[in-house]
């Protein structure tokens, strides 16, 4: 969320900030070596890092093996939206099922996870997103397969298909919220987790 399900830069999501340089000698890179250090060029100086000279010299290679990997840099940039759906949907959402746990104790990992996470490359694919209508779009897939995750999740709690959908949104949409904050603002993202959780997992005799 990845909520990220919501997702990102967790170690458990396989992104750790900067990439560290190789040299000839660790052997070449790997294109999955590439959209790591994508995604942290990203975070770290938004969609200008994502140039094949910028992130050679970064890594310490020549540009030839960005290009043995990728056709171009709209080819680079396509494979590092499909990178990013993995880390920030399909592999999280595979952890919390693999777990083997109750609907509703996934619900409270997933949310708790996400609001508690380091959240440096949400925050940079959702500013991308503003300029660039191919992530705009990947984007917008992203949110609706998420949300339609945790409306799964409500309906297996119990909630009628109606009220989980709603309460899906909600609480997808104070996700985004907590992402897009300005920076100097420092919430508790646990204790805001336990109040959205509180009030969503909250049944009434109409839901």
């Amino acid at each position: 969320m990845v909520l990220t399900m919501l997702i990102h830069g967790s170690p458990d999501l396989g992104v750790r900030g900067a990439h560290p340089a190789k040299s000839a000698s660790t052997g070449p890179l790997s294109a999955t070596d590439w959209l790591k250090h994508g995604l942290s060029a990203l975070a770290a100086g938004g969609p200008r890092a994502l140039r094949a000279d910028v992130l050679a010299r970064e890594l310490g290679v020549s540009r030839g093996s960005f290009y043995w990997h990728f056709h171009s840099l709209d080819d680079f940039h396509a494979q590092l939206l499909s990178f990013w759906t993995h880390i920030a949907v399909d592999k999280l959402i595979d952890q919390h099922e693999r777990a083997g746990a109750s609907p509703q104790a996934r619900l409270k990992a997933i949310v708790l996870h996400a609001f508690t996470t380091d959240l440096r490359f949400e925050r940079a694919m959702r500013a991308w997103s503003l300029e660039a209508e191919r992530v705009a779009m990947a984007l917008a897939e992203i949110d609706a397969r998420r949300t339609a995750y945790l409306s799964r999740l409500l309906r297996a709690a119990g909630h009628h298909q109606r009220s989980a959908a709603t309460r899906a949104r909600l609480m997808y949409t104070a996700f985004v919220g907590f992402v897009v904050r300005p920076v100097m603002a420092h919430p508790d993202g646990e204790q805001l987790a336990n109040s959205i959780l509180s009030a969503v997992l909250k049944r009434t005799p109409t839901t």
